[in-house]
């Protein structure tokens, strides 16, 4: 039976290689290979051989694919309808499949475009809204402060009312040795602000490193009180012509001496009671120039002062 026309497996017998290498000479040289057919199998003509062979005695001799084509341009035609395996097919434009995919792809991204766009213009809104809140609050506190500062003002420059009625203080500064500064609302001596009577006629006590309340006895077995202690201190000060002038500060009673040489004692007494349930006049603390003394200092001042009181 006589070919007319030949596959892959017949130019592989006929030029003696594989049909793998048949195939990689269409790939490279398919111009010059013309084909009978494009059914399955593919089929070629009887003169597809012939090139087929010609490729395998150039490429036996060292030739490159590019030299090879040269001289197969020489010796052979260019199969117009044909085409080498590796050509691309020319793009041939979108299809309705790929327009309708193309189209969807560009609505999801307008739509996300324009939810940004949106969630941009809403953050904005806030933080206006937010920048508008702070600056009312920044007024707010302006105003506060003025308020508050006319109002200190004003509390400087007002009379103090004391427990013996309604009178005028006058406000005095007093720097100490450690450099801090201490401030007095001083009492016009006619309207001196004093302890109640109550509290001068009680004992007088200190505390002891343990902090026991310790007390003294005075004339006839009678507890050292307040009022003696008071007439200790007058005394005291009358030799040194020096004045003195009562405050409250919070729950205690507290007696500013202000002698000729500068020196300022404060004394600090609080109405309490002892474990045994005893009122006293709890003799708290001395500073001498706003600086607090230690428990022997105050404890020689309380033994000084019950002693000049009665005598002894």
């Amino acid at each position: 039976m006589k070919i007319e026309t030949l596959t892959h497996k017949n130019l592989s017998e006929i030029v003696g290689v594989s049909v793998t290498t048949i195939k990689s000479y269409r790939k490279k040289f398919g111009e010059y290979i013309p084909v009978a057919g494009h059914g399955k199998p593919l089929r070629f003509e009887k003169k597809a051989a012939d090139v087929c062979l010609r490729i395998r005695e150039l490429f036996g001799d060292g030739l490159s694919v590019k030299q090879i084509s040269e001289k197969l341009s020489h010796e052979f035609n260019v199969v117009d309808d044909n085409h080498r395996l590796s050509t691309i097919k020319k793009d041939q434009g979108l299809g309705p499949k790929d327009m309708e995919q193309l189209l969807k792809l560009s609505s999801q991204m307008m739509n996300g475009m324009a939810a940004l766009v949106t969630a941009q213009a809403k953050a904005e809104k806030r933080v206006e809204r937010v920048e508008k809140k702070l600056s009312e609050l920044l007024e707010i506190q302006d105003r506060n402060s003025s308020i508050l500062n006319d109002l200190l003002e004003k509390n400087e420059s007002a009379p103090v009312t004391p427990q013996s009625g309604k009178v005028k203080a006058k406000l005095v500064t007093i720097r100490g040795n450690d450099g801090d500064d201490k401030s007095y609302r001083i009492e016009r001596e006619n309207e001196v602000l004093v302890p109640d009577q109550d509290l001068l006629e009680l004992p007088v006590v200190i505390r002891s490193d343990e902090g026991d309340f310790l007390g003294m006895p005075g004339a006839k077995g009678n507890p050292f009180n307040l009022r003696g202690l008071l007439t200790f201190v007058s005394s005291t000060e009358a030799a040194d012509s020096a004045s003195h002038v009562w405050r409250r500060d919070s729950e205690n009673w507290v007696l500013t001496s202000s002698k000729s040489n500068a020196e300022i004692h404060e004394l600090h007494f609080k109405k309490t009671k002892t474990p045994k349930g005893n009122l006293v006049a709890f003799f708290e603390r001395l500073d001498i120039n706003s600086v607090q003394q230690n428990r022997d200092f105050l404890l020689k001042f309380f033994r000084d002062a019950r002693d000049s009181y009665y005598g002894q």
